[in-house]
């Protein structure tokens, strides 16, 4: 049965996501459901968090190991739920852009060559990246935005959705590689499509960012973001260690909890940290 595309305010509902509750819509990408979904966090108006993912079913649905894309899209998510509002445009460009079958190919191929996937593409024939962001940009307009803070590590996307018409606020998605494997990958976006991979030396701003074309999210704003989604954390912490004080019982011979906010463990285990000293 083929229906019309929704309305926003047809699909609003309540999600809840680690312990916590917002309002979501969701409509279709401009050009239909086959390039994807929007899903409209609150009430974002410009200025808002937005988070545009290709989708990547090892990453996202398996929690592969072997790439940064699932702990991306966890942590965009940890940040749109701490500021209340955002917006999340999931795009169907699995394998950036080539489908499943292809990234499989890809990854025999490295694994029997010793090539990064980008190099393996090539060689199998495929463009190393063919993802576009145009329907992405097309449905952000249709929202009524004009001004965004993009939750992204990669200049290619920043480049067109300004170039689309938008003001862009880049705010970095740094994320701990979760295996050797995935480093590599990290340091072959680095090394081969120039994204902005946090490192101790320089945290995420790459040497060929175009200043005069885009913005940063100023310390501050980002500053403040961190704080409410680590407010966000102490309080899931704070309750949880009442609920193990008012039933003691329950805890016993139980097996350790998975850590409800972030992927990031040692920044939430630090906040159990001092949760548990507020409540001893």
């Amino acid at each position: 049965m083929i229906t019309a595309a929704p309305l926003p305010g047809e699909t609003a509902h309540r999600f809840t996501r680690k312990g916590h509750e917002i309002q979501v819509s969701v409509i279709e990408v401009d050009g239909g459901p086959a390039y994807g979904h929007v899903l409209v966090f609150g009430q974002p108006g410009d200025e808002c968090l937005v988070r545009i993912h290709s989708r990547c079913l090892y990453g996202d649905a398996l929690r592969s190991d072997d790439c940064d894309c699932g702990p991306e899209l966890d942590k965009a998510l940890d940040l749109i739920q701490a500021a209340g509002a955002g917006v999340l445009v999931y795009l169907e460009q699995e394998g950036r852009g080539a489908g499943l079958v292809a990234k499989a190919r890809g990854y025999r191929y490295s694994e029997l060559e010793g090539t990064d996937t980008f190099t393996s593409y090539e060689a199998l024939g495929y463009p190393p990246d063919a993802r576009t962001y145009h329907h992405a940009a097309t449905s952000l307009k249709k929202l009524g935005l004009k001004s965004i803070l993009l939750l992204t590590n990669n200049p290619d996307k920043a480049d067109e959705i300004r170039s689309a018409g938008f003001a862009v606020t880049v705010v970095p998605l740094g994320t701990r590689p979760l295996s050797a494997r995935a480093a590599a990958y990290l340091e072959a976006k680095r090394r081969r499509r120039k994204h902005w991979i946090p490192t101790d030396a320089a945290p995420w701003a790459p040497d060929n960012w175009d200043s005069d074309a885009m913005v940063t999210a100023p310390a501050g704003r980002l500053r403040r973001a961190l704080r409410a989604l680590t407010d966000s954390k102490r309080r899931f912490a704070v309750r949880r260690r009442m609920a193990a004080v008012a039933v003691p019982e329950q805890r016993q011979d139980r097996a350790p909890e998975s850590v409800p906010v972030s992927s990031d463990n040692a920044e939430y285990l630090a906040v159990e940290k001092v949760s548990s000293t507020v409540l001893a």
